[in-house]
């Protein structure tokens, strides 16, 4: 006996009438208050498909087997429930709280789970234990319960050190979601969109990620043992050297890491100048998606207008460079020094900003003299956990859903920018302007 699910079938659950279940929500949120008399909710193989639960305070409940097939809990917080085999097939838990809740076996095929919190959730496979005819406990029956997330919507969940162990993840898409030190040992993650996820320190060992897009996401410190990775995207991911070692890579799509001689680069740098100094007229814009510059001296550099996508710029030293209106998505820009650098109106979308140094840097609004022709810098998504942006400029940036914990503001000028659904914990603000700034949803933050 296991003890851990329920007792019988999903596919017994029973209705129960509106006002048992208001009763039942209205008992449980008075037990969550620590209210006389109040009593935790069990509803158990309770049919509630189709209901509106959304911002409901259900944290400790018990729905196991519960069948809850296009119910809306937008916002509810299920902190630490029991959904044991419990069926959320096209649920929609937009922004719920599912932190360490018990989802094992539970169905969440076509389910909404974007921006949702299930930090330290379980979600392995399950096994339920239900009793012969006669009840006799000697002469059990053990059904298999196999976790299914196939075609969720999970973008931007946080998922760190959840268990996903054996878990049907396919063509589920993950896009920009926390999966750091999740433990997705032998999951089937094919054809799943994990487009600037982040899985540092998770177990991938016997993962399957054939045809997985992964663009972006950052993968250092991941256990590789017996990960298959055939046609899986991994253009612009950040990964150890270490890991080339531990699995067979040759069937994936990655940066072709363009090496550019010292040379060559003065070249084409020198190309890009004259295009901008003649508006195109003569010269060559500069296009280096891909490749590998970290090394190269870029102090002071004129890259404005240039194509970097996906760029490796490791530790780079471009204190002073002219970055205007480049593009630099998904670009590898781990502690590099942007110190006093011109920004303004660049795409630095799911670049990865790790312990960078951006101080007076200019990352607001490129007046283009046009009416109404201003280009702002769009830094959504950003991975700059620990990065320094003090006295920086960043008037009117879009900074939205992107990790800047740790990261340090004072001094700068944020008035009109856009943090929603930022992650903020412990970034220092004193000193900042922060005039007409937007943050809702931002987590963390502690000074507004």
């Amino acid at each position: 006996m296991t003890g851990a699910g329920p007792s019988a079938p999903a596919n017994a659950a029973r209705r129960i009438s509106a006002q048992q279940l208001a009763d039942a929500m209205t008992r449980h949120e008075a037990f969550l208050a620590r209210k006389p008399g109040a009593s935790r909710a069990n509803l158990s193989l309770v049919d509630l498909s189709n209901l509106n639960l959304s911002g409901r305070q259900l944290a400790g409940i018990d729905l196991s087997g519960a069948r809850l097939q296009q119910a809306q809990l937008q916002g509810t917080v299920l902190r630490s429930a029991n959904l044991f085999g419990a069926d959320l097939r096209q649920a929609n838990l937009t922004a719920a709280d599912l932190a360490r809740v018990d989802m094992r076996g539970a169905c969440l095929r076509g389910a909404i789970l974007d921006d949702a919190i299930l930090v330290q959730a379980d979600l392995r496979n399950g096994m339920l234990a239900t009793a012969d005819s006669r009840g006799e406990l000697q002469t059990m029956r053990y059904e298999a319960l196999p976790s299914d997330l196939v075609c969720a919507a999970m973008k931007r969940a946080d998922l760190s050190d959840a268990r996903l162990g054996g878990s049907t993840i396919v063509q589920t898409d993950l896009t920009d979601a926390n999966l750091t030190r999740a433990r997705l040992t032998g999951a089937d993650l094919r054809n799943s969109i994990l487009v600037g996820a982040v899985l540092e320190g998770a177990d991938l060992s016997g993962c399957d990620l054939g045809g997985a897009n992964l663009q972006g996401a950052v993968l250092t410190g991941c256990t590789w043992a017996g990960t298959r990775l055939d046609g899986t995207d991994l253009r612009g991911a950040v990964l150890d050297t270490s890991a080339f070692a531990a699995t067979d890579f040759s069937a994936t799509h990655r940066n072709r890491g363009q090496v550019v001689t010292p040379e060559k680069l003065i070249e084409m740098l020198q190309a890009h100048r004259e295009w901008i100094d003649t508006a195109g007229a003569s010269g060559v814009q500069l296009k280096l998606p891909e490749a590998r510059l970290t090394g190269h001296q870029l102090v002071g550099v004129t890259l404005a207008a240039a194509q970097l996508d996906f760029v490796e710029l490791t530790g780079a030293d471009m204190t002073g460079a002219s970055l205007l209106m480049a593009s630099l998505v998904a670009a590898d820009l781990r502690h590099v020094t942007l110190s006093d650098a011109d920004l303004r109106g660049c795409r630095m979308k799911r670049a990865v900003l790790t312990g960078a140094v951006l101080r007076g840097a200019k990352l607001g609004p490129l007046d283009m003299g046009g009416p109404g022709d201003v280009w702002g810098s769009d830094l959504e998504a950003v991975k700059a956990s620990g990065a320094d942006f003090a006295g920086a400029d960043l008037r009117g940036a879009r900074l939205t859903h992107a990790d800047l914990r740790r990261c340090r503001f004072d001094g700068a000028d944020l008035s009109g920018a856009d943090l929603s659904f930022a992650l903020v914990t412990d970034a220092v603000f004193a000193g900042a302007t922060t005039t007409g700034w937007k943050h809702t949803g931002a987590r963390g933050l502690l000074v507004v």
